[in-house]
């Protein structure tokens, strides 16, 4: 009969000290920002870092083993008066803002990697890399090794949501797509029981008007604001007279309906039948005028 020994104390005690060391390594080498400490891109993006079998490198590759912890991440665009962007308009300014929001569980920290390639969804693309300024304080600016310019957290973040001013490319740009990566962690000082997620965000190339001005959008009231029944009421200003086109968007940018309306002095009605709980972005055109207002709609 083979009896089997237990290792020496000695070993027990370097297999622990092992254990615990590449814990620690694997933790540090993500708080203080993939690209910053390990020289990665692990946003998911088209030539970004990947695994052995070709699968994108990310977040969600170590820190998704928990069953008691869940996260969402949203990209969200916003203009100059607070309005959720459904395209760029060429020079403008934005608010680029990331919030990794919990579904299960209470996360101790989060942390998070953003970046933005002038190409549409799914295609490698030269990254905007001098298009990112004034991050939040919970994050920073910092040069992957394959020359990448990322947004991402400066260390475990004590608040979920991540901002930083983006500037659009210049006319003629063509998309450009938004990749980011983040996680809800436990502090435990390794990368088990976090939890992770993804989101990727296309905004087209807008226009300008007639004399190269940006659009700025009019006043559009919406009642009730809650939406809780079938139909919802628009006013807008007093001009809008005639065909329109309204559409309503999520906060992620995706469209979700668009619908033709007929105006009566900036007068009309919706149906707002078979809208899922949640915050939406309606926004009404007629030629280049432009009225936008953010609706939420309860159960």
């Amino acid at each position: 009969i083979l009896i089997k020994h237990p290792p020496p104390m000695k070993l027990r005690i370097l297999y622990t000290l092992f254990g615990l060391a590449f814990g620690l390594f694997v933790f540090t080498a993500s708080s203080g920002g993939r690209a910053s400490v390990a020289g990665e891109g692990n946003t998911g993006a088209p030539g970004d870092a990947t695994n052995a079998n070709g699968t994108p490198k990310t977040c969600v590759t170590c820190h998704n083993s928990s069953s008691t912890m869940a996260v969402t991440l949203d990209i969200v665009v916003l203009d100059e008066y607070d309005v959720v962007a459904t395209e760029y308009l060429p020079g403008q300014t934005y608010e680029v803002r990331v919030v990794v929001e919990p579904t299960m569980g209470n996360p101790a920290a989060y942390g998070f990697q953003m970046v933005a390639l002038q190409a549409p969804e799914g295609t490698d693309g030269p990254a905007l890399n001098d298009s990112w300024s004034d991050p939040s304080d919970n994050a920073k600016i910092a040069q992957a090794n394959n020359g990448r310019k990322y947004v991402e957290h400066k260390g475990p973040s004590a608040t979920n949501e991540f901002t930083v001013q983006w500037t659009a490319p210049a006319a003629g740009s063509g998309p450009v797509t938004f990749y980011a990566c983040g996680d809800g962690v436990n502090g435990n000082g390794s990368n088990s029981g976090d939890a992770a997620a993804c989101a990727v965000l296309e905004l087209p190339e807008g226009v300008v008007n007639s004399v190269g001005e940006a659009r700025r959008p009019d006043a559009l009231q919406v009642w009730p604001n809650p939406v809780h029944g079938t139909m919802m009421r628009l006013s807008a200003n007093e001009a809008w007279d005639g065909p329109a086109m309204a559409r309503l968007y999520d906060l992620q940018g995706r469209l979700v309906w668009e619908k033709d309306l007929l105006l009566h002095e900036g007068a009309a009605e919706l149906e707002a039948a078979g809208l899922t709980s949640g915050i939406y972005v309606l926004r009404l055109q007629q030629a280049e005028r432009l009225a936008t207002a953010r609706i939420v709609v309860s159960p």
